[in-house]
């Protein structure tokens, strides 16, 4: 997209996020002669099977911010703090 504010909100995005977006199959290219493009049936494969997609509109119809989600950051946040309690604690011999 060639639009600010479909970027901003293309970015925010996180795995599992229900979207809708309209647009045209494109192609485009690089500096180098490359091109990339579209596949047109959905029985393709290798290099060229991928989907690429000029979005003109974008809309956001699910967030996946779940109690699960949630769930991880926290657990994730108190492993980090267990690890470094653990190694800040002085060494004892017994």
């Amino acid at each position: 997209t060639e639009d600010p504010t479909i970027r901003r909100q293309l970015g925010k995005l996180r795995i599992g996020d229900q979207i809708r977006i309209r647009g045209w199959l494109a192609e485009y290219g690089g500096s180098q002669g490359a091109i990339r493009g579209s596949g047109i049936t959905r029985s393709d494969s290798g290099n060229g099977a991928c989907e690429t997609v000029y979005v003109r509109q974008f809309e956001l119809l699910a967030s996946n911010q779940s109690i699960w989600r949630s769930a991880w950051y926290f657990s994730l946040v108190l492993l980090l703090a267990q690890i470094i309690y653990y190694f800040s604690r002085p060494f004892k011999r017994k």
